[in-house]
């Protein structure tokens, strides 16, 4: 599915626009105990973040930041939490950050 996302554009703003985002975040924050499951919604949130017709008001709707933010901490402090993946949250808070959205 990320794949897909990457290579389609319209796609990717209509699944932005139709419930996309509060899975991805619900997924995110059951906390799954694979770090690939983690970096795959990371990766399907980015997408859909830098596709987004309206990006601030999808960072702002759905407080990205914080959610990255608890995901990174809680990551960090699981005893199975890997770095790719804080550093993937990480990252994308960044790009936030970059747009004046954080």
């Amino acid at each position: 599915m990320a794949q897909l996302l990457t290579q389609s554009r319209k796609l990717n703003q209509n699944l932005s626009q139709s419930g996309l985002v509060p899975i991805l975040l619900r997924r995110l924050a059951e906390g799954g105990s694979h770090a690939a499951s983690r970096v795959t919604l990371i990766k399907m949130l980015r997408c859909v973040y830098q596709h987004h017709p309206r990006p601030k008001t999808l960072v702002v709707e759905h407080n990205l930041a914080g959610a990255l933010q608890r995901l990174a901490a809680r990551d960090a402090q699981r005893s199975n939490g890997h770095v790719i993946v804080q550093q993937m949250a990480g990252d994308l808070l960044r790009a936030l950050a970059v747009n004046e959205l954080v």
